[in-house]
C-alpha cells in the first residue's frame, strides 16, 4: 500500500486512542440556533463553557510543567512516540556603555548627541509625558488641563434572579 492511499485508509478507518489518552471532547451544539426566547441564556451558557475550558486549559498547562521538568530533570529525551527538541533562545544585544564611552569618547559623545537632539524633537513635537508633567506640577495641577475620555462600554449577559 503506498502512502497516499494508507492515508486514506487512516482517514476513513482511523486507529483507536493509546491507553491512557484522553479523548477531546466535541461540542456539537450549535448556539446560534437557539430561539429569541434563549439568546441570552446562550449567550450565558457559552461564557460558563468557555471559564470551564480555560480552567481545563489552566490544569493541563500545569499538568505539561510537570511532566517537562521530569524529562528535563531525568534527561528523557525520548520516549515510544515523541522526542524532546531543544529550540535555541532567541539572542539579543546589551551594549557595554561604559567600555565604548572609554573605547571611543568622541563618537559616543556624538551619539549621545543625536540621542538627545531625537528626544528634545519628539518632545518639542508631542510635549513632555504625562508622567513628567505629574513629577513636575503635581497631579492636581495637571488633572485640570487633562481631557478625561471614556472607551465604549461593554456587555454581560448574566443570570436572572441570581447576584
Amino acid at each position: 500500500m503506498d502512502a497516499k492511499a494508507e492515508a486514506a485508509d487512516l482517514k476513513a478507518h482511523p486507529l483507536p486512542p493509546e491507553p491512557g489518552t484522553i479523548a477531546t471532547p466535541v461540542f456539537s451544539v450549535d448556539f446560534t440556533t437557539a430561539a429569541d426566547d434563549m439568546v441570552l441564556s446562550s449567550i450565558y451558557e457559552i461564557d460558563q463553557q468557555t471559564k470551564n475550558l480555560q480552567d481545563e486549559i489552566l490544569r493541563l498547562q500545569q499538568q505539561k510543567m510537570i511532566l517537562m521538568d521530569r524529562a528535563i530533570r531525568d534527561n528523557i529525551r525520548q520516549d515510544r512516540y515523541s522526542e524532546l527538541r531543544e529550540i535555541p533562545g532567541k539572542k539579543f544585544r546589551t551594549i557595554d556603555a561604559e567600555r565604548i564611552q572609554k573605547d571611543w569618547p568622541d563618537l559616543s559623545k556624538q551619539a549621545a548627541e543625536i540621542e538627545y537632539r531625537r528626544l528634545k524633537e519628539k518632545i518639542s513635537k508631542d510635549g513632555p509625558t504625562l508622567k513628567t508633567l505629574e513629577t513636575v506640577f503635581g497631579k492636581q495641577r495637571v488633572d485640570q488641563y487633562c481631557t478625561v475620555k471614556q472607551g465604549p462600554s461593554t456587555v454581560e449577559v448574566i443570570p436572572r434572579g441570581r447576584f
